[in-house]
């Protein structure tokens, strides 16, 4: 499936549920009350997210699950370091333990991802060059 088709769907879906909870709740009367920083916020937030599910999409069509989510996680770490500097909210020993495992975590998936990649590519190009030595011998053989 095209992973721009894939992100539509998602969103409309997305836009009736949220939607259906706003009005469901009767919390639509709080529109008049947003304020322009708000807004541009909201504005900024929303791009944000679209343009990270079209990319969550692309890598996942053309990376590993494997890889891709623990990155994709990494934003986890990286919301409660931007809390720390931006919102001077305090971050105890446990929160700080667990951002340093994400972190942790998505460079093994990453690196060791990367080096069995690496092995299999090596093994392959082997390979290749192997063939193409054997064809190469049986050419010279057939011209002698």
């Amino acid at each position: 499936m095209n992973s721009n088709l894939a992100t539509g769907i998602r969103t409309i879906i997305i836009l009736f549920v949220a939607w259906g909870i706003v009005l469901a709740r009767g919390e639509a009367k709080g529109i008049a009350s947003l304020s322009k920083q708000n807004l541009l916020f909201l504005i900024i937030s929303g791009i944000a997210t679209g343009l990270s599910w079209v990319f969550y999409f692309k890598a996942l069509q053309i990376g590993k699950v494997s890889q891709v989510a623990p990155v994709d996680k990494l934003s986890v770490a990286l919301t409660i370091i931007l809390s720390v500097v931006f919102l001077q909210e305090t971050i105890t020993i446990k929160t700080a333990i667990g951002a340093a495992l994400i972190v942790a975590g998505t460079l093994v998936m990453i690196l060791w991802g990367l080096r069995g990649s690496r092995r299999k590519r090596g093994e392959a190009a082997g390979k290749r060059a192997k063939r193409l030595k054997e064809k190469k011998r049986r050419r010279s053989f057939e011209d002698a």
